[in-house]
């Protein structure tokens, strides 16, 4: 779905534009920071004169223009919930595995996410409980 405002779009630079466009594509596509970095490089090597942002600037630039944040959240080890719903939790609720290891290092893998509102992110928080619920 694009919902990019096209109508404020003169506001942005064509450096940052170019750099949105390329960072759209890393989010929807999946793709990886080691892949997205190698197409900054092919864009800067191109276009000399209108070099794509690196991906910490584009964050920055997504957040302070829209308003919609890059936030990355544990995940339980066996994938059963995400600990954005649960920041304080330190095992999992269903299965009762640790979150972290003794070091304070976290032991499942991390999701990474836009959050545009508090309401939109507890919504996926009652969603993601209803699915653990049902699997159970």
């Amino acid at each position: 779905m694009d919902t990019f405002d096209y109508e404020h779009k003169n506001q942005l630079s064509t450096q940052q534009l170019l750099s949105l466009a390329l960072f759209k594509c890393k989010t929807f596509g999946n793709v990886s920071q080691d892949v997205y970095s190698w197409h900054v490089q092919v864009v800067r090597a191109m276009m000399p004169d209108t070099p794509a942002l690196d991906i910490r600037t584009v964050q920055k630039l997504l957040e302070t223009s829209t308003g919609i944040a890059h936030r990355i959240f544990d995940i339980c080890q066996d994938g059963c919930i995400c600990y954005a719903a649960y920041p304080d939790s330190r095992e999992c609720h269903f299965y009762h595995k640790p979150r972290y290891k003794p070091d304070g290092v976290p032991l499942g893998p991390h999701t990474t996410t836009f959050l545009s509102s508090t309401d939109w992110s507890c919504s996926i928080q009652m969603r993601n409980e209803h699915i653990c619920l049902q699997a159970m």
